[in-house]
C-alpha cells in the first residue's frame, strides 16, 4: 500500500475542521487569529494562511476582510458533513487518536495515517484530537479537554501513543488511559507501555520489539572492535528506552563485555559542558542513542566539542528518520515497520470492540537496520 505523508499545513487544515465540528469555536464563531495559530500550532504564518485558505475553499470557514475568519454555519447544518481526516475518508463511526507533537514526528505521523487508512477499509473515521506538546505550560489540561471531547462525541476506541519528556508523563500516561477506561472506550497502545519494564498494562500493545533490534544494532557497533559503548537517552525518556537497554546490555554481555552502571547515561544531549564531562570521565568508543532526535543533537554537541564521528566515536540511533541519509554523517538507525504497525493496531482495536473480554494482546514487530557512516570505523583507526 502506498503511503503519502501530510504536508504540516494539511494536518493543520483537518485538525482545525476537527475542532470546527466538535464545538470548541462555534460558541466564538470565529477562528483565533493567525499568529494565535502559529504558536498553537509551532510553525509558520505563510502555513497557517495555507490551512485556512483550504477551509474557506472547502466552505468551513469565511472570511471576513479586517475581522477575520468566521465559522461556515450552512457547512455546519449541512447533512453531508462528517469529521474528517487527512485521507477525507467520509464514515458514520469515529475513532481517536492521541499521540505527542502529532504533525513533527515522522514515525507517529506514518502510523497514525496507515491506522486512518485501514480503519476507512472498516467503515470508521480517524479523528486527531489536536496537537499535544508534553512541554506545553497547559499540557494536562489539553489532554483532559481532548479526552472529554472524544467521550462527549462517543468515539468507538482510542489510539494512544503514551507521553515521554515531561515530568507529569506518568501522571497524563494514566490519566488518559483511566479516563478513557471509565468512559468504556477501548485504548490499543501503540509505541509503548505506560509501565516501566518489566510491568505490563492492562490495554493491548502494538509496538517494535525494542529489545531485539537495540541488541541487533548495539551488536552491530561492538562488532567494529570497540568496548566502551554507552546507551544514551534524554531525562524523562519513555519505557521503551528502559527495553532497549536491555537489548543493549545482552549484545555487551554476548560479546563478553559487562555493561557498567556508568554507561547507560541519562543527559540532555545539547548540555555541551556535561557532554564534554562525560567524554573526558567514559571516553566512550561508540554512542547507543536512544532515538535519532536525540542522535542528532549529540552529534551538534560533538561537533562543537570538536570529536569527530566516525574517527573517535561510534553512534546510531533509532526511527530512522527519512532525511538521514543526507546529513553531514549519515548516521546509522534501526526504522520501524510503521505500516504493519498501523495495521496490525486497527485489528487490535476491531477485536477488542467485538470481543471486549479476549486476552490483552502485545505484539512486538521486527525492524529493519540501515548501516551507514556514524557507525562504520574508518580503516587504519
Amino acid at each position: 500500500m502506498e503511503y503519502k505523508r501530510p504536508l504540516k499545513f494539511e494536518w493543520i487544515c483537518e485538525n482545525l475542521r476537527n475542532l470546527v465540528l466538535l464545538n470548541d469555536y462555534q460558541e466564538l464563531e470565529k477562528l483565533p487569529s493567525e499568529e494565535v495559530l502559529a504558536k498553537k500550532y509551532k510553525c509558520s504564518r505563510p502555513t497557517i494562511r495555507k490551512a485556512l485558505e483550504k477551509l474557506r475553499n472547502d466552505g468551513v470557514i469565511m472570511k471576513k476582510q479586517g475581522s477575520g475568519s468566521f465559522i461556515n454555519k450552512n457547512y455546519l447544518n449541512s447533512k453531508e458533513v462528517t469529521v474528517e481526516t487527512p485521507t477525507n475518508a467520509k464514515c458514520d463511526s469515529f475513532m481517536g487518536l492521541i499521540f505527542p507533537n502529532l504533525g513533527t514526528r515522522y514515525v507517529f505521523d506514518s502510523i497514525s495515517n496507515y491506522v486512518a487508512t485501514y480503519l476507512a477499509e472498516s467503515g470508521y473515521s480517524l479523528i486527531w484530537g489536536g496537537y499535544l506538546s508534553p512541554l506545553s505550560p497547559t499540557f494536562m489540561q489539553e489532554v483532559s479537554q481532548i479526552c472529554n471531547r472524544y467521550i462527549k462525541l462517543r468515539v468507538k476506541g482510542v489510539f494512544f501513543s503514551p507521553f515521554e519528556y515531561s515530568e507529569k508523563k506518568d501522571e497524563v500516561n494514566h490519566f488518559v488511559l483511566s479516563t478513557l477506561s471509565q468512559a468504556k472506550i477501548p485504548v490499543v497502545l501503540l509505541d509503548s507501555d505506560v509501565d516501566d519494564f518489566p510491568q505490563r498494562n492492562s490495554f493491548d500493545l502494538i509496538s517494535l520489539d525494542h529489545i531485539a533490534e537495540c541488541y541487533k544494532l548495539s551488536s552491530h557497533l561492538l562488532d567494529q572492535g570497540i568496548s566502551r559503548l554507552i546507551f544514551f537517552a534524554p531525562p524523562s525518556s519513555m519505557e521503551t528506552i528502559r527495553l532497549r537497554l536491555v537489548g543493549y546490555h545482552e549484545a555487551m554481555i554476548d560479546h563478553g563485555i559487562i555493561p557498567k552502571k556508568e554507561y547507560h547515561v541519562i543527559m540532555n544531549p545539547e548540555d555541551v559542558l556535561e557532554v564534554k564531562k562525560m567524554f573526558n570521565t567514559l571516553d566512550p568508543e561508540g554512542i547507543m542513542c536512544s532515538n535519532d532526535g536525540t542522535a542528532i543533537l549529540l552529534m551538534r554537541t560533538l561537533e562543537k566539542l570538536n570529536i569527530r564521528i566516525p574517527e573517535q566515536v561510534l553512534m546510531a540511533g533509532f526511527d530512522n528518520l527519512s532525511y538521514l541519509a543526507d546529513i553531514k554523517i549519515p548516521l546509522t538507525s534501526i526504522s520501524q515497520p510503521v505500516e504493519a504497525m498501523g495495521q496490525l493496531a486497527v485489528q487490535a482495536m476491531l477485536q477488542r470492540i467485538k470481543n471486549p473480554n479476549t486476552p490483552i494482546a502485545t505484539v512486538r514487530l521486527p525492524g529493519k537496520m540501515f548501516i551507514r557512516q556514524s557507525s562504520l570505523k574508518p580503516k587504519g583507526n
